[in-house]
């Protein structure tokens, strides 16, 4: 695939989120959410490419610029609690 990355025939992007909990007694459960695009070019005089990631704006923050919200978590069974 990186091939065709290279030549603009696809794009590669990741993403993903993490949900965490702070050590601090009655803190809200936190959220950080990232999205990238990564790019492969050649680099002329050499013989080898160059690998770079552009960041989304829509798809990148912390807590409250997140686009979903944390989930609630269940302290006594280390679960997510339900949406329901």
């Amino acid at each position: 695939r990186a091939r065709e990355i290279l030549k603009n025939r696809v794009h590669a992007v990741c993403w993903g989120w993490i949900e965490y909990s702070d050590t601090y007694p009655d803190s809200p459960r936190r959220r950080t959410e990232c999205a990238f695009t990564i790019g492969i070019r050649n680099i002329s005089h050499v013989p080898q490419v160059e690998i770079g990631f552009l960041s989304h704006n829509k798809h990148n923050g912390m807590d409250d610029n997140c686009m979903h919200p944390a989930r609630e978590w269940d302290s006594e069974t280390n679960q997510p609690k339900d949406r329901t």
